[in-house]
């Protein structure tokens, strides 16, 4: 297991780190103009989440 993975503490509270990986976001070739924006959307949101909720994230 990877460190990053790990979750971290510090001294005032609990890190969550999450990785995400970009192709879970599209099993498809990216083709045009509308599938990008798709797969930026959908990834932006999924992102925001996350860090709403104070998650750390590593991109793969």
């Amino acid at each position: 297991m990877r460190i990053q993975e790990l979750t971290a503490l510090t001294a005032e509270k609990e890190v969550i780190i999450e990785r995400v990986r970009l192709g879970d976001f599209s099993s498809e070739p990216i083709d045009s103009e509308e599938a990008v924006e798709q797969v930026v959307e959908s990834l932006k949101e999924h992102l925001l989440n996350l860090v709403s909720k104070g998650v750390k994230i590593i991109l793969e």
